[in-house]
């Protein structure tokens, strides 16, 4: 898959070399914290991003607020472990974790309930707007913090696998904690997702 835009349409965040910078996050990075997707020139000054093939990517702006809040979380966790890799350029850092708009967060989610995100338009803003450095989006109203809590006799479940499938087919494999928790972050009231138990069983980021 890939996304195309108008070189006219985005502002250039980084200076040292697009392709070198790449080049440097695709050695200091694992294969999971590399979120950005390949950039290439296409014809007439057009820019694109080319996502995996072997996923079926979905845009951020069109998922409910259960992928969206997965999404997000997803995002942190992978950006906190990256920057500790990049280097000591925070200038540089922040300028790859940037894009243009929530449009540019495409994300899937694999047969096993992994969530996969991944940017494009990385390193860019819109020429008369700030770059976005982190992803957000607005919360409906009445959105609470969601934990789902397993007890048995009186005691919590540690530990315990269970699934959520969501309505769009989508199986989710989560594990409790210490005290039979799962945070599932913030969602509105009414959603609805059946669950069950599972069956028991040195670089260019290092210049100032």
């Amino acid at each position: 898959m890939r996304v195309q835009i108008n070189h006219n349409e985005l502002r250039p965040l980084i200076r040292e070399g697009y392709e070198k910078v790449y080049d440097a996050m695709s050695r200091l990075l694992a294969p999971e914290e590399m979120i950005f997707a390949k950039w290439e020139a296409g014809f007439g000054g057009i820019l694109q991003w080319t996502l995996p093939n072997d996923y079926m990517w979905r845009n951020f702006t069109q998922a409910d607020d259960y992928d969206k809040q997965a999404v997000i979380n997803e995002f942190l966790r992978l950006k906190e472990l990256g920057e500790k890799k990049l280097g000591t350029n925070e200038r540089l850092k922040q300028a790859v974790y940037s894009i243009p708009s929530e449009a540019s967060v495409y994300y899937t989610v694999t047969p096993d309930g992994k969530y996969h995100v991944m940017l494009t338009a990385w390193g860019y803003s819109f020429p008369t707007q700030a770059p976005m450095t982190d992803i957000t989006w607005q919360l409906p109203a009445g959105a609470q913090n969601t934990t789902v809590r397993f007890v048995e006799n009186g005691e919590p479940m540690v530990n315990l696998p269970f699934d959520i499938h969501r309505s769009n087919g989508v199986v989710l494999h989560h594990q409790s904690d210490e005290n039979g928790d799962k945070y599932l972050g913030k969602l509105s009231p009414g959603e609805e997702a059946r669950h069950q138990r599972a069956a028991q069983a040195g670089s260019v980021f290092d210049t100032v």
